[in-house]
């Protein structure tokens, strides 16, 4: 490189003496070092950009993830135990709330569960879908299912535990227990239809969402009881008076089992059982997905819902939907992927 240099900057009797290539032959090996010591800067210089480049492009990507969940889903305060009903009924009465709509496919991250590792009892880990239809099991009215998640009457399966047989559905889809605090004691939590414990079908096609959330009254709590034998656990109503000095207690008939899917879900009339369907867990308390939510997603991807008839065709405005009718069913779900919670 030096003799190179010497002939193209220097007169041909220069570059041509001893001295000259004295010199090259002196400085070679410096610039040898001197070049490699630059290439070795630049490599270190690009790693360096490479790392910060690499982390900011990290750094972006949990930014952005914690965004979408700290906006999609923030962390409430603690329900406190049915003990302290005034002090939950306070906390709930001077909140606000207003529907969220949320994608089917994410619920995980929308809902407030319990996770494991908590006071509560596993069961009540995780997120639980309310099988109103029956679509994930037989129903003794419908003997002709027998698609992937369903079966002909008789035959057994790991997913048909007892008939189908309540007659008509709310539209309601999901519920969790979290965040409420469990009382060992009483062996009882708390819970709000109200915020991220309960997830409703959006039955408007529009921004309102759900009639039957937009109906529901934040001073209303369902309080969920095991039994002595912690086999099944009571559910009951509580309305929260506005002067905080009592409540009134409802005892809603209604019960339910714990069973290695879910619940089994019963409604009591004079003590006897008569009707009950399943509520399948979903989401277990790890955040990890079941079996089960892929028939969840299936389920939620139709408008029409098989029923003997909404609970409250008020709350299903477009129930009489030709389409849906003349298929023996009723037009409730029209989220388009997207359903309705409530958010403090």
């Amino acid at each position: 490189w030096l003799k190179v240099y010497c002939q193209s900057s220097l007169p041909s009797d220069v570059w041509r003496s001893p001295a000259c290539f004295f010199v090259a032959r002196l400085m070679t090996p410096l610039l040898c070092l001197a070049k490699a010591l630059t290439i070795q800067a630049a490599v270190a210089a690009a790693a360096a950009a490479g790392t910060e480049t690499a982390a900011a492009a990290e750094d972006s990507t949990l930014l952005q993830q914690t965004a979408l969940r700290g906006a999609a889903a923030p962390r409430r305060r603690l329900l406190p135990p049915p003990g302290q009903l005034g002090l939950a009924c306070k906390e709930l009465l001077s909140s606000t709330a207003h529907p969220v709509a949320v994608r089917n496919d994410d619920v995980e991250n929308q809902l407030s569960y319990l996770a494991r590792g908590s006071a509560a009892p596993e069961v009540l880990q995780g997120i639980y879908w309310m099988d109103q239809t029956g679509y994930y099991q037989t129903r003794p009215d419908r003997p002709d299912q027998a698609g992937d998640y369903e079966v002909v009457p008789g035959k057994s399966a790991w997913y048909k535990t007892f008939p189908h047989t309540l007659p008509s559905a709310v539209a309601e889809l999901l519920l969790s227990f979290g965040p409420s605090t469990y009382d060992n004691e009483s062996r009882c939590l708390l819970l709000s239809p109200w915020t991220d414990q309960w997830l409703w079908a959006n039955t408007t096609g529009t921004a309102a969402g759900s009639v039957t959330w937009a109906d529901s009254t934040k001073a209303t709590l369902l309080k969920f009881c095991f039994d002595e034998a912690m086999s099944e656990i009571s559910i009951l109503r509580q309305h929260c008076d506005e002067d905080l000095n009592s409540s009134s207690v409802t005892d809603l008939s209604q019960s339910m089992i714990p069973r290695s899917w879910g619940f089994e879900r019963l409604n009591r009339r004079g003590g006897e059982v008569v009707t009950r369907y399943a509520a399948y867990q979903i989401v277990d308390g790890l955040g990890q997905r079941t079996r089960h939510y892929q028939a969840w997603l299936d389920f939620m991807e139709a408008e029409c819902w098989y029923t003997h008839k909404p609970m409250s065709e008020a709350d299903v405005p477009h129930w009489n939907d030709t389409l849906c009718l003349s298929q023996g069913g009723y037009r409730v779900n029209l989220g388009d992927g997207y359903s309705v919670l409530g958010r403090q």
